[in-house]
């Protein structure tokens, strides 16, 4: 005889055999912190200030703002000019004629046998390369005057200023040889003045009256340079009696 089940089994065995399916994750949504291997999350990168950025310090030291301040900061201009004039280096002398202006005082360049020819007591008297040989050259002095005037001598090389050569303008010579060239063609003189006569004053040499002076004086005229506020400016100018020519013989850089 077949027994009954009762209702209760039967609802208990249907429920026990009909697991309820798990519904696919969405591709858009992120797996728990727990569910399976990830990759390892990169550490942030710290930022920068604008100190740092525009120069940082080697391992140790500390950088400041003020510190990056000062490094970028531009060169103060020299408060006092340079105690000597810078001539132009032998190898950068060309083949002569050139025209050049002395860069030492005294000088007392020699003729033949040795024998004294002139004795220059100023600086950036200009001169007139006729030879240039090994360690000596020969000249002829243009901005000499009286009975060394245009006297022939040798000297050594590095005691002078090659025209066409460029400088320094904290040298007074070279910044009154810029004067000079404007003089020589007939701008910003003096009133009254001919180009011949300013250039005339600025080929007899000047003299010191102090560090932060210099005085070209000749034949009734007088020219002054003073330093001040980092540069050389023009004092005063006036024309000397006495003119020359202007042009010059410019040496090239070899």
């Amino acid at each position: 005889m077949t027994r009954m089940r009762s209702p209760s089994i039967a609802i208990a065995i249907a429920i026990g055999c009909s697991a309820p399916e798990i519904a696919a994750l969405p591709p858009n949504v992120t797996p728990p912190p727990n569910s399976g291997a990830q990759e390892p999350r990169a550490r942030p990168t710290p930022s920068l200030s604008p100190a740092e950025l525009a120069g940082r310090a080697a391992p140790g030291t500390k950088t400041t703002t003020a510190n990056a301040t000062a490094t970028a900061a531009p060169s103060p201009k020299p408060q006092t000019p340079p105690k000597e004039l810078v001539s132009t280096p032998e190898s950068d002398l060309s083949a002569p004629p050139f025209t050049a202006w002395t860069t030492q005082a005294p000088l007392t360049p020699v003729g033949p046998g040795g024998k004294a020819m002139v004795h220059i007591a100023r600086y950036g008297v200009r001169i007139d390369v006729v030879q240039v040989l090994d360690h000596r050259t020969r000249f002829r002095c243009t901005g000499c005057t009286g009975d060394a005037e245009a006297v022939e001598a040798w000297v050594q090389p590095g005691r002078l200023r090659a025209a066409g050569i460029g400088g320094t303008p904290e040298d007074p010579l070279v910044v009154a040889l810029q004067i000079r060239a404007r003089w020589a063609g007939g701008r910003d003189l003096p009133e009254g003045a001919s180009p011949g006569q300013m250039c005339a004053l600025v080929d007899s040499g000047f003299v010191w009256e102090s560090p932060e002076r210099a005085v070209w004086e000749s034949d009734g005229g007088r020219f002054v340079l003073t330093w001040s506020g980092g540069r050389w400016s023009i004092e005063s100018a006036s024309a000397p009696r006495r003119s020359t020519n202007c042009r010059t013989d410019r040496a090239r850089a070899s």
